[in-house]
């Protein structure tokens, strides 16, 4: 039987395992709130989304944050610590922080999907003459 949250990143597996409760008749953990079963079910969408590469989590910008649809509390990280901050609540992204690299990239792929826009569209044009 494969993991429940095999894909989900740790602050997500977290969040949605502390609201889990075990079932009194089958003693299966379940999520007793449909907002946070809705919720379980688009962090899973994410984490699926982020295997097949069309979503790219940064920093506070993840599975969790999307999935809830709220940006991270300024100075607080969810599903890992109400007192840690950004800086040490992800330790992976130490790199990018208080850096300008992440508007650099975004900048860079907007531009790169505009150019392609573009591209396409006068091939388009040269093949309808």
């Amino acid at each position: 039987m494969p993991y429940k949250y095999e894909n989900f990143d740790e602050r997500a597996e977290h969040w949605v395992r502390a609201r889990e409760v075990k079932d009194k008749e089958s003693g299966q953990l379940v999520i007793p709130d449909a907002r946070t079963e809705a919720a379980a079910e688009a962090i899973k969408a994410f984490a699926q989304k982020k295997m097949q590469g069309e979503f790219k989590p940064r920093r506070e910008v993840d599975e969790l944050s999307v999935a809830l649809g709220n940006k991270e509390h300024p100075g607080h990280v969810r599903g890992v610590s109400s007192k840690l901050g950004l800086k040490h609540g992800f330790p992976q992204e130490a790199s990018s922080y208080r850096t300008r690299q992440r508007y650099k990239d975004d900048l860079f792929d907007t531009l790169c999907k505009k150019a392609d826009e573009y591209i396409d569209e006068k091939i388009n044009q040269l093949k309808a003459s």
